[in-house]
C-alpha cells in the first residue's frame, strides 16, 4: 500500500476509535497532513478499495468523504491499538484477524536473532559405517513399529464394540460441544470475524460422520461380507501372525483399527479449534481468568490462520478414515495382489 494510502487509512482508524462506528463521514480537510489531498483523493478511495479495506460503498461527495470501514481495513496494522482498556495479546507468528464490536485483540509479532548457528562437520571415512547404522536403526524401528500395529490390532479386535461406543460417544458430546460454541461466538458476535463460522460450520458438519460411519459398518450387509468376528477365533486359536498370513480378513482388522485411530484424530483436530474458538469468545466478552483465555488463545491461535487450511486436514483425516474403516483400502491391496499373483502364475 502507498504511504499515503496507508496515512489515510491510519486517520480513519483513529476517527473510528474515538466515535467508536465503522461508518462515518470527513471533511476532506481532516487529511491535510496528505500531500495534494485534493488530487490523489480519488486513487487512495480507489487502492483502499482493491485491498478491501473500505467498502465499495465508500464514496467522495464534493469535499465529504464516506467511508465504510471492512474487518480487513480495522485489522490491517499489525501494531494498531484501539483504546486504552483494549485487550491485547502478544505472540509469535503472523496477526490473527479477528475484530468483534464488543472487543479487540491486537496481535504483535516479534523476531528471534539467531545466534550462534551450529556448523556440520562429515568425516568422509566414517560414511558408510554410518550409513549402516542408519540403516539398521530403520530395520529395528520399522519392525517394533509393524509389532506394535499388530498388538493394537489384536486389542481392537478384543474391545472392538467397546471402542466404537467410545467414539460414538465422545462424537456426541463434542458435536453437542461445539453447537455450543457456534451459538455462544454468534451471540458474542466472533462468528462475524474471519473463518470462525466457516471453521465451526465444518466441525459441526464433520463429526456427524463419525457415528454414521460406525453404523455403517455395524448393518448387517457389511457384516456378512466382512466377518471380523471369525476373523478374532481364527487369531485366539492360531496366532496374530498365522492369522494374518492365512485369514482373508487379516486386512480389513488391520485397517480398520488403523481407521479408528484417524477418527481420533480427526476429533482431536476438531476439539483443538473449538478451543480456539472458544479462548476468542471469552476475550472478547470480558469472562474471568483471562489469564487462562489468553493462554489458550496462544496455543491455538494457530487454528485460526486460515479456515481452508483447517477445512483441508480435516477432510483428509475424514477421507482417510472412510477408505480404511470401510474396508476400500484393503479390497485395493486385495485386488491388486491377486493381479500380481496371476502375473507371476503366468510367466
Amino acid at each position: 500500500m502507498r504511504k499515503d494510502s496507508e496515512i489515510f487509512l491510519r486517520k480513519c482508524l483513529q476517527y473510528k476509535t474515538e466515535i467508536g462506528e465503522d461508518a462515518f463521514e470527513l471533511n476532506i480537510t481532516y487529511f491535510g497532513g496528505i500531500p495534494n489531498i485534493e488530487v490523489e483523493i480519488d486513487e487512495i478511495i480507489n487502492e483502499l478499495k482493491t485491498l478491501k479495506c473500505i467498502s465499495k460503498k465508500s464514496e467522495i461527495i464534493g469535499e465529504t468523504i464516506q467511508i465504510f470501514l471492512t474487518l480487513d481495513g480495522i485489522t490491517y496494522f499489525s501494531k494498531q491499538k484501539i483504546n486504552e482498556n483494549g485487550i491485547t495479546i502478544n505472540f509469535n507468528g503472523d496477526q490473527i484477524n479477528v475484530v468483534t464490536d464488543n472487543g479487540r485483540i491486537d496481535a504483535k509479532n516479534y523476531e528471534k536473532d539467531i545466534d550462534n548457528i551450529p556448523k556440520t562437520i562429515v568425516v568422509e571415512g566414517n560414511k558408510n559405517s554410518r550409513e549402516a547404522s542408519s540403516g539398521g536403526s530403520g530395520d529395528q524401528l520399522f519392525g517394533l513399529g509393524l509389532i506394535g500395529m499388530l498388538v493394537l490390532t489384536v486389542f481392537y479386535l478384543d474391545y472392538r464394540i467397546k471402542v466404537q461406543l467410545c467414539l460414538v460417544l465422545a462424537s456426541i458430546i463434542i458435536e453437542v460441544a461445539t453447537v455450543g460454541v457456534y451459538y455462544n461466538s454468534r451471540k458474542a458476535q466472533v462468528i462475524y470475524g474471519k473463518n470462525i463460522k466457516e471453521m465451526l460450520y465444518f466441525n459441526m458438519a464433520g463429526i456427524i460422520c463419525i457415528p454414521l460411519l460406525i453404523g455403517i459398518i455395524n448393518m448387517p450387509l457389511y457384516t456378512s461380507k466382512i466377518d471380523l468376528d471369525d476373523f478374532k477365533k481364527i487369531v485366539d486359536m492360531d496366532g496374530i501372525i498365522k492369522a494374518f498370513l492365512n485369514s482373508e480378513y487379516a486386512y480389513y482388522a488391520f485397517f480398520q483399527m488403523v481407521g479408528m485411530i484417524l477418527l481420533a484424530f480427526f476429533m482431536l483436530h476438531i476439539v483443538c479449534s473449538d478451543f480456539y474458538i472458544i479462548a476468542i469468545t471469552n476475550i472478547v466478552i470480558g469472562k474471568k481468568g483471562k489469564w487462562f483465555w489468553n493462554s489458550l488463545f496462544k496455543l491455538t491461535y494457530k487454528r485460526g490462520k486460515d479456515w481452508k487450511i483447517h477445512v483441508s486436514i480435516g477432510i483428509l483425516f475424514l477421507v482417510m478414515s472412510i477408505l480404511c474403516v470401510i474396508g476400500i483400502v484393503p479390497y485395493i491391496i486385495d485386488v491388486l495382489s491377486n493381479i500380481n499373483a496371476n502375473n507371476l502364475s503366468k510367466i
